[in-house]
């Protein structure tokens, strides 16, 4: 298992990489090890993601915590265990540390950035599909 850069990943599901991928491609329900293969699937399955949710979420909607993680399952679950499920890894980009992964569950959060980024992808979406 690769534990290097931003992720600490020990013992947990959510950092196994597939047998044979060199580390690029994170363990996966269909076996696959190719890091373009994988790429395509998870961006086919967003589009996918998209069009359900175009008829799901409205505008006086207000995205919940639920909300994000049966998006996220709806994405992604066909290929990864925890797909729609709270993340068990602490994550930062460029030095700045996202919330401690078991503090996610405990945290109030705002939701309002969630929902102007669905909003205008949704927005987008329906635009490049003449809606």
């Amino acid at each position: 298992m690769k534990n290097e850069g931003r992720y600490c990943t020990n013992g947990l599901n959510e950092g196994e990489y597939e047998p044979g991928s060199n580390g690029q491609v994170l363990k996966n329900l269909q076996g696959i090890s190719s890091k373009e293969r994988i790429d395509l699937l998870e961006a086919s399955f967003l589009v996918k993601t998209i069009e359900k949710l175009i008829d799901t979420f409205h505008q006086t909607h207000s995205i919940t915590a639920n909300d994000i993680c049966e998006i996220h399952k709806l994405w992604l679950g066909s290929l990864y265990l925890w797909a729609g499920k709270y993340r068990q890894v602490n994550m930062s980009k460029d030095n700045f540390p996202f919330a401690a992964a078991n503090l996610v569950p405990k945290l109030d959060m705002n939701y309002q950035p969630m929902k102007d980024i669905f909003d205008d992808v949704i927005g987008k979406t329906l635009n490049d599909f003449g809606g």
